[in-house]
Order: C-alpha cells, then structure tokens, then sequence
C-alpha cells in the first residue's frame, strides 16, 4: 500500500498506474511517445498495463464512454467523405487515448487529485536533484544520462534529446545558454522545460482543490523550484493565472495585494517579459509571410494554425495529414494545443471538449465543496497555447471528469 498527500492509502499497482501515466503524458522519449500506435511497443505496455487496471478493478465501460467512441467513429465517417482520405491511425490512436482516460476516470474518480499530486512530487524531487547535479557536473551528468538514455523522439542532431525517465538534458541547447535564461533550463521528467512546469502547475492546481485555504505547503515550495528552475514562459503565464483564479474563487484579496509586487518582478524577468515581446514581435514580422522560419514561435504557432483551421472550420481535418500550410511551402510543425484542436477536430467538436471542459469543475464542487476545479481548467486551457497535452491520457481524464467519471462523493453539496 502507498499513502497519499491527503493520508489516505492505495494499492502499490494503483500507484504505479498514475506514475506511469504521468511518465507518458511527460512525452520525453520516443518509447513513451509511441502511445497511440499500435505498433508501438511503448503503446503495447501502456495497453497491457492498462487491461490488467481494467480487470483488477472490474471496470464497466458506460454509456458516456461507447456514445464518445461512436462520436468518433461517425466523424472519422465524415471527414473521409468530405475530404477523401482514410488514415488508418486515427481512430485506433484516439480510442487508446479516450478508453485510458476512461479507465483512470472510473478506477481513481475523486482520489484523482490527491493521486496526482502523490506521483508529480517525487518525480519533481528526483528531477530537482538531477539538475542541482547537472549545474555541478555538468559534463558528468550530461555523459551519464545520454549513455542510459531511452530512444530520442528528435533526430535533428541539434535538438537530440536525452532522458532517462527521472530526468531530460535536450542535448546541444544543454551547453549553450540564450539571452533570456539566467541559468541551465531544467526540463526534469519532461520533453522541455515547458512541459515540466505545465506538470508542476497542475500538481498546485490539484493541491488547491484538495486545500482550498492554503498556499504555503512545502508541496507547493517543491512546485513552485520545479516552475522557477524551468524558466518557462508559459509556465509562469499559468501560474500567474491558477493564483488569480484562487484569489478571485476564494475572496483572498489581501493575498492579491501581497502577489502584486512579486507578479510585477516575475514579469519583469528576461525570460517572461522580453520572450513575450519577442514573440509578439515575431507574429508581426512573419504576418502574411508564414513560410518565413526565422519567426516561428509559440505564438506564431497559434496563428499559422488559426490560418490552416479557416480552410475547414466546421469539421478539421480529422486523419488527413496532406494540410493547407503544407500546400503552400510551409515546413512547420504547429506547436499550439488549441491550434491542433481546432485543425484537427474543427469547431464543432472543440465547442463540445470546452463545454465538457468546464463541466468537470461541476463535480470537484460536489465532491470537495469549494471551486477549485477552474484552478485545473485553467491549467488545461492555457497550456493548450503552446503544447498538445490536453490530448494525453491524463489530461483527458481531468477535462472528460464529468462524462467519465466515477464518484462516491455526496452530490448534495453542489
């Protein structure tokens, strides 16, 4: 048996389920990165462990749960006809991600949160040590963990990105520090610095929900290393963020007044306020001129994304992998979350994730009384700029909370 942050105890195998949940929602080898490919051995053991999860707990799959596979397979149906193109990845690739998010739903339900928090901290710990380590030895530990490395999702030599489960030196940018950082980036469990602090935020957001009240704990001292020794934009955006929502949801308006002074500071940072610029100043530069490489950041992922989703507003693209961009030159990946929502699955069906979105907080409201739940969707949401998390297993099953879930909670506290 294992104890949880909240006290409560679960099985070892339960554990071990959302600790590997959360190493494939961290993305930071192509082992892990092969979820959703059925051939795949990384996709095979994430089934298999979750067939056995399935059996230990006698899981039923529900009428909410067949009626999303029908969803899919009907727009799968439809996309082909509109645009003449099967891919026969797109459905197995989604069932795997909708029935594991299914599957953590029904097992944990409201122990979810506590569950998170119980897996994130020590993988921050162990990362935290690792990079602590790194700025020491940095030669050592840099030889050391490419020489135990799991297989590399990159193979651009420049960008050849070493991980070892605990911790991620994203190889040549290791050695090398820009003008916006003050130190090494520290990507811990994660594919990049950014990802790692998206973990860390939800990790607060779970703690908020479980303590409403408090925001000094030493979980939250150990989140707030993970987001600081990141140096991630968007992970401080989402910070920022997760602590005006507590502030408004809760009343702590003096905490507001406290927050102010450290805000300002924090913005005031190179790697907040000029990177912002920057990439503000890059959309500009590459506006009508899209193929332009030189400009391709966050933002402008967003918005060449935005410019591929108005040639199939209504639908996506669904499996097609031929795009608009591509058509015209464009050799760029589209980094934005919400920008591959929308390209993927069009307008319809991203109203209908974001109304299921906001829902799940429907269900922390029943279950812990307070309205911590946004602190969560607030995390999904904003991370969705710069990174395709929310399609993870684990974020589906916080956002799919209210379809897929499993409470043993009164309802009569909403």
């Amino acid at each position: 048996m294992v104890k949880l942050v909240d006290k409560s105890k679960i099985s070892t195998l339960d554990y071990l389920y959302m600790f590997f949940i959360i190493i494939y929602a961290a993305r930071a080898n192509a082992f892990v990165r092969g979820l959703g490919d059925p051939l795949s051995m990384g996709n095979a053991l994430a089934v298999v462990f979750t067939i056995i999860m399935i059996f230990k707990h006698r899981v039923k799959f529900t009428k909410n749960y067949l009626i999303s596979i029908f969803i899919l397979i009907i727009y799968t149906i439809i996309t082909f006809i509109v645009h003449s193109y099967v891919s026969g990845g797109f459905i197995p690739r989604w069932f795997i991600y909708l029935t594991i998010a299914y599957v953590i739903c029904q097992i944990y339900g409201e122990r979810i949160y506590a569950l998170i928090e119980s897996a994130l901290l020590p993988l921050i710990l162990i990362s935290m040590g690792m990079w602590v380590l790194h700025l020491m030895f940095p030669d050592v530990i840099h030889t050391f963990v490419e020489s135990v490395s799991l297989p590399s999702f990159s193979d651009n030599p420049d960008y050849m990105t070493y991980n070892c489960i605990f911790y991620t030196i994203n190889g040549e940018e290791d050695r090398v520090l820009s003008d916006y950082f003050m130190f090494k980036r520290n990507a811990g469990f994660a594919w990049e610095p950014g990802a790692y602090a998206t973990l860390a935020c939800l990790g607060i957001s779970c703690s908020l929900i479980r303590n409403p009240n408090r925001l000094i704990s030493v979980s939250m001292v150990i989140y707030l290393a993970a987001i600081a020794t990141s140096q991630s934009t968007t992970g401080v955006f989402i910070l920022a963020s997760i602590l005006l929502v507590w502030v408004i949801i809760n009343k702590k308006y003096l905490w507001a007044i406290l927050l102010v002074p450290v805000a300002l500071y924090v913005f005031g940072l190179s790697f907040v306020g000029d990177k912002f610029v920057d990439e503000y100043t890059d959309i500009s530069l590459a506006a009508g001129n899209l193929n332009n490489a030189e400009y391709h950041g966050r933002l402008f992922g967003l918005e060449a994304s935005l410019v591929e989703f108005m040639q199939h507003p209504i639908i996506g693209l669904g499996g097609k992998q031929e795009t608009y961009l591509l058509s015209t030159g464009m050799d760029a990946a589209i980094f934005s979350g919400l920008g591959f929502l929308l390209t993927r699955f069009g307008l319809l069906l991203s109203v209908v994730f974001f109304i299921i979105l906001f829902k799940s907080e429907k269900n922390v409201r029943c279950c812990f009384n307070n309205r911590g739940g946004f602190c969560v969707i607030v995390t999904i949401a904003l991370s969705m700029i710069s990174y395709s998390m929310w399609e993870q297993p684990l974020f589906l099953a916080l956002a799919f909370m209210s379809v897929y879930g499993s409470f043993n909670c009164s309802q009569d506290k909403a």
